[in-house]
């Protein structure tokens, strides 16, 4: 299983240091040792486990998809379903579009990332707004009471001032 701890891509981290121990030399030989300003960045987005992360993603969308479409644990299954959306794009699209923005990319990355991001909202939104009426939260008790109007379920006056 590659990963960060694997042992390929600690071969590769031995081959950047040496290259970049090169870079310097090259540096330090052409510039000179005072006259230049070096910054190295790294990203650690890395997940240690690939393996574990692809079955928890996979049960997060199978589990989180039942759940759904019987309504229960509805906003339990829909943040799951959001965090897996938000965390494809961010790792298959976002780079794309953030270099070349949505309608210069190639169609199949433009469809699957309006895929993503689409699934991403909806799933917000049943967060947000909740189980409906007919599901299985909603009819024991979780679902969102509809109010008669007014600001205090139908009160005309929330204050209880004299009109």
């Amino acid at each position: 299983i590659m990963g960060p701890r694997s042992m390929e891509l600690q071969d590769t981290y031995l081959r950047l240091d040496e290259t970049i121990a090169d870079f310097l030399i090259y540096l330090d030989k052409t510039v000179g040792k005072d006259n230049y300003l070096l910054f190295l960045t790294a990203d650690h987005a890395g997940f240690p486990y690939p393996a574990i992360a692809g079955w928890l993603v996979g049960l997060a969308e199978l589990g989180g998809s039942i759940l759904l479409l019987t309504g229960a644990f509805t906003r339990i299954s829909a943040f799951c379903i959001a965090t897996v959306m938000a965390g494809a794009f961010w790792m298959t699209s976002w780079g794309a579009v953030a270099e070349s923005g949505w309608w210069t990319i190639p169609e199949t990355s433009r469809l699957q990332a309006i895929a993503q991001v689409s699934l991403f909202l909806l799933a917000l939104n049943i967060v947000l707004v909740g189980p409906g009426f007919f599901s299985v939260d909603g009819m024991m008790g979780a679902a969102p009471k509809k109010s008669k109007g007014g600001a205090a379920g139908g009160d005309k006056n929330p204050r209880k001032e004299p009109i």
